[in-house]
C-alpha cells in the first residue's frame, strides 16, 4: 500500500466514523511508528485518545517506553496547533 493509499484509507475511516479501526491503527503507530510521520496522518485528538487507551492497557504499555509516549504527547500538541492554523 502506497503512502497516498494509506492516507486515503485513514480519511475514509474518518468519514465512515470507524473510530475503533482508526484507534487501532494509531495505537500501532504509537507503539512502532514515527511520531513525525504520525503528525501528518492523524489529528491531535485522535493521537491523545490512542495514548489514553495505551495507558489504560498494561499489555499495550509493555510495548511503549516512556520516552516514546512523551514524544507522541508532543506530536499530539503539534498536531492540534497545526489544525488550528
Amino acid at each position: 500500500m502506497s503512502s497516498e493509499d494509506f492516507r486515503s484509507y485513514i480519511e475514509e475511516l474518518r468519514q465512515k466514523g470507524r473510530r475503533d479501526e482508526l484507534g487501532r491503527i494509531i495505537r500501532r503507530f504509537v507503539q512502532w511508528g514515527n511520531a513525525t510521520e504520525g503528525l501528518t496522518l492523524f489529528r491531535g485528538e485522535e493521537i491523545r485518545e490512542a495514548l489514553e487507551q495505551i495507558r489504560k492497557s498494561s499489555r499495550s504499555l509493555q510495548f511503549c517506553d516512556p520516552v516514546r509516549l512523551r514524544a507522541w504527547e508532543k506530536a499530539a500538541e503539534y498536531a492540534e496547533r497545526f489544525e488550528r492554523g
